[in-house]
């Protein structure tokens, strides 16, 4: 059920997406970059990527970044000269804000959001905020190997989910269109961190009990290509769309 409190549209023209690194390079194993989580920062105060070597789930909020530093979620403070292979950020300025109750799935609000909004031609930046019923999320496991360039095979090998339950938190989305690949993840992206920000994740399922969504629509998308020389020799490739599925979310 959704309950529209305000929209207004005139922040548009100003929102900007700042994107470090490339989809589809992280996706066929570039796994470092050369921007610095402190670069980042300077872009916005929201927003969501990695580390490079694919080490933890990063999740920025309110100025503040997290990253997981274990198979738990639990979360730590990143050092700022931390380099990232691929994250999104934006100043967070919401044009619409509405509340939502019993939403029994990702599916389920995926379903809701798009008969609400539809412009899937331009990108968005959401912060759900409230009481899930239950929520799945992935966190990696830092690999000393690292030696598999497959990002689907690194994720399988790596990763634990974790299901936790009747947790206050916050989701951290972007949405994309779907032409925007392979520069970005196409469609839903979703990091989630909890409300005394001790646990983090990537986000595969979530149930809302109640929760306030806030939605920003972007029409700026400005993206840092990385300058090391791992990025500049790969081959950037298209996937498969059930390789983004199975990434973003767990669908195999």
């Amino acid at each position: 059920m959704f309950c529209l409190i305000f929209s207004c549209f005139s922040s548009e023209s100003q929102s900007v997406i700042y994107q470090a690194g490339v989809t589809g390079a992280t996706l066929t194993g570039a796994y470092e970059g050369s921007t610095t989580y402190e670069e980042l920062k300077s872009h916005g105060n929201f927003g969501l990527g990695t580390s490079n070597g694919i080490q933890g789930e990063m999740v920025l909020i309110d100025h503040e970044m997290f990253i997981t530093e274990n198979g738990k979620g639990e979360t730590m403070r990143p050092s700022m000269k931390t380099r990232t292979p691929f994250a999104i950020v934006t100043d967070f300025n919401p044009d619409t804000i509405f509340n939502v109750t019993k939403v029994s799935s990702k599916e389920k609000f995926v379903e809701l959001f798009q008969q609400r909004f539809n412009n899937d031609n331009l990108f968005q930046a959401l912060r759900i905020d409230g009481d899930f019923k239950a929520i799945q999320f992935r966190s990696i496991v830092k690999d000393a190997d690292n030696s598999e360039r497959n990002l689907k095979k690194y994720i399988e090998k790596n990763q634990i989910i974790n299901d936790l339950k009747d947790i206050k938190g916050s989701l951290v989305i972007f949405r994309s269109p779907k032409f925007a690949y392979p520069m970005t993840v196409p469609g839903y992206h979703i990091h989630f961190i909890s409300s005394d920000r001790k646990s983090a994740g990537h986000v595969y399922d979530f149930n809302i009990n109640s929760a306030q969504v806030s939605v920003q629509t972007i029409s700026t998308f400005n993206i840092n290509l990385p300058t090391n020389h791992e990025y500049i020799m790969h081959d950037v490739e298209r996937v498969d769309n059930k390789v983004i599925n199975h990434v973003e979310s767990g669908i195999k």
